[in-house]
């Protein structure tokens, strides 16, 4: 198969390149055998399911720094994509909401530096039960625009990333098998006691660069005992005492420097 006008075809045309081209649509005749079609950094504003269609072997979509919102992307959309597992949807400047009607089988999900200022939907991700990794850093989300709960249909997500959103607390009943968590640069002020308590798999938590985050209550880390990586660094924290790495059993890495703790008690280790 030909590789399409313009653009760059690696490994025969497994793997089509059309970024930084100035498209404003998908462009036409993308070979059936295509399983990375990047098309970053172009002036797309919609897409629609006869773009794809044949595609059966896509496996990884970069529409990333493109002018889409959720209006520009039916939920059809990707019907004829039956392998696809990675979408980016990044720096996406014109996304105020999240969009919904995301393939089932996505295992992978990039919404990072988009305008997302609204909730979340309660129902966005009812489908996806095969999403291990959804980062959506660099967004407006405050703690209203995530509702309770609404990861629990993403039962096997593990890699969580919503660092510099504008949340004042941790997000509501995550979904246990979380392994990774990043809520770096948000604007948490407290951990409260055992709020981490049902995230039994996580192994690295990172809440470093957060000047509003002074109070750790003790046994905030319940129940965190495979955490391996915890990094609190540049915090507001003034305080440690004997209880607040309880339930860190397992930890081998924590990171306290840049805070304003004056003492460290003996113990608290």
């Amino acid at each position: 198969p030909a590789c399409p006008e313009h653009c760059e075809c690696e490994h025969g045309t497994l793997i089509v390149n059309c970024s930084r081209l100035g498209l404003t649509r998908v462009p036409t005749a993308i070979p059936a055998n295509v399983q990375q079609l990047i098309l970053e950094n172009n002036n797309i504003a919609k897409v629609s399911r006869d773009n794809f269609r044949g595609l059966k072997s896509l496996q990884f979509l970069d529409l990333s720094s493109n002018q889409l919102n959720s209006e520009g992307i039916p939920a059809d959309a990707f019907d004829d994509v039956p392998s696809l597992q990675t979408l980016d949807l990044s720096d996406n400047r014109k996304f105020e909401d999240f969009p919904t009607y995301l393939p089932s089988q996505l295992m992978a999900l990039y919404f990072i530096q988009n305008s997302l200022k609204h909730s979340i939907a309660p129902g966005a991700f009812h489908n996806l039960s095969n999403l291990a990794v959804f980062y959506c850093d660099f967004n407006k989300l405050n703690d209203n625009g995530i509702p309770t709960s609404v990861f629990q249909p993403a039962s096997k997500l593990s890699i969580l990333g919503l660092r510099f959103n504008q949340l004042t607390r941790v997000p509501v009943d995550l979904p246990p098998g979380l392994e990774h968590l990043d809520l770096v640069g948000n604007k948490i002020v407290e951990l409260p006691s055992r709020v981490f308590s049902n995230l039994t798999e996580l192994q690295t938590l990172e809440i470093w660069q957060q000047p509003s985050l002074t109070t750790i209550d003790d046994d905030a880390f319940a129940g965190l005992g495979k955490l391996q990586i915890l990094d609190a660094t540049s915090t507001g924290l003034n305080r440690v005492t004997g209880r607040t790495m309880d339930g860190l059993t397992g930890t081998w890495q924590v990171y306290l420097s840049l805070n304003k703790i004056p003492a460290i008690p003996a113990g608290a280790f």
